[in-house]
């Protein structure tokens, strides 16, 4: 059923975030022949018609990051507590199964619209050089995530995939307790969403704060603060993934 699950909400994402990531491309693409001509014919037309396409760019492709990051806590909503979740419980398919496969198709779609933003901008910035941009575009992207995968460093792609879902279980988890306790009412899982994300978020700094404390500030790395935090974001993980289901099996309600 995960199978399933995973082909719907991937429907579900590919509808709001597929224009985005061709809007993103597109601008970057013709953004890269613009520039060409106006540096190889000092043509101004080609010049301004370059920079007018860099809010269409920029926008498209961090708006894409940001839709995507909102995108799963709003199909966590439609999809358990809101008037839908009618039709989704009659399913033969369990609650965290479902959970799981809206995130999952989140942080796939996270890293689809992350690369897809690094390759219209380094598309854009490879053109002020004579090198072959579309190579040295992928060149880039490549040594982007090999950073990411140098462990060494003091903020790697587990680092980035651990605040990516830290931050959506922590919204799911103020929807869950603010419909549960407001009955539905949105401002009280707005109000739950704003102070669960504090308190996290809170419980995070001091974490660090406690570090820098008893270590003081002699070592300037942030390998271990970092590592640190890490732990932290997976223990909220798991265990807010946890309390969701186990609220929304005994606790919440459509309303």
């Amino acid at each position: 059923m995960l199978g399933k699950c995973f082909k719907y909400e991937f429907k579900s994402y590919s509808r709001l975030l597929v224009p985005m990531m061709i809007a993103c491309c597109a601008s970057g693409i013709i953004m890269h022949i613009s520039m060409h001509f106006s540096f190889r014919d000092v043509n101004m037309v080609w010049f301004f018609s370059s920079i007018g396409l860099l809010p269409i760019m920029f926008g498209s492709g961090i708006g894409s990051v940001i839709v995507c990051f909102i995108q799963a806590p709003r199909r966590f909503y439609s999809s358990m507590l809101s008037k839908e979740s009618y039709l989704i419980r009659t399913l033969p398919v369990s609650t965290h199964i479902h959970v799981f496969a809206i995130m999952l198709n989140s942080l796939l779609w996270f890293l689809l619209c992350l690369n897809t933003a690094l390759l219209s901008f380094y598309l854009t910035i490879f053109e002020y050089t004579d090198r072959p941009s579309f190579t040295y575009a992928l060149k880039g992207i490549a040594e982007f995530w090999q950073d990411l995968f140098s462990f060494g460093s003091g903020f790697n792609i587990i680092h980035l995939l651990t605040l990516y879902l830290f931050g959506q279980i922590v919204i799911m988890l103020g929807t869950t307790v603010g419909s549960i306790v407001g009955k539905g009412s949105k401002a009280a899982i707005a109000g739950f969403v704003y102070l669960s994300y504090n308190f996290f978020s809170f419980v995070g700094s001091m974490i660090i704060g406690l570090y820098y404390e008893i270590m003081g500030f002699n070592d300037p790395g942030l390998e271990v603060p970092a590592n640190l935090l890490c732990i932290y974001g997976l223990a909220v993980i798991v265990g807010g993934f946890a309390a969701i289901i186990q609220l929304i099996n005994k606790k919440a309600d459509v309303y």
